[in-house]
């Protein structure tokens, strides 16, 4: 329950996923293809999402379901996942390392 003195721990926690590794690499991706004002509204966009969903989290939760929460965490894992390996792929091949076209 939202309010409970044990339920404020979890803010210091919650605020690295929501600007995390793979907003951070979107961002400096945006950033570097289409400059720095798509970038700033894609991070004013992205606070914007969180604000609404944080301030309409016990509504949400309700409606989704713990399933759900539990699903979408492992999609997006997945998703950074797939980034970090693309990632590190480019910067092999960036610095010569290993074969390829």
């Amino acid at each position: 329950m939202i309010g409970e003195p044990s339920s404020f721990s979890l803010v210091p926690m919650a605020v690295p996923v929501l600007v995390g590794p793979a907003t951070l690499a979107i961002v400096l991706v945006v950033a570097e293809d289409h400059g720095r004002v798509p970038a700033l509204v894609a991070i004013a966009a992205n606070a914007a999402l969180n604000a609404l969903i944080l301030l309409m989290a016990d509504r949400v939760y309700a409606r989704l379901g713990p399933g759900f929460g539990r699903a979408l965490g492992k999609v997006l894992s997945l998703i950074l996942a797939a980034m970090a390996v693309a990632m590190i792929r480019v910067g092999l091949l960036g610095a010569g390392v290993g074969g390829g076209s």
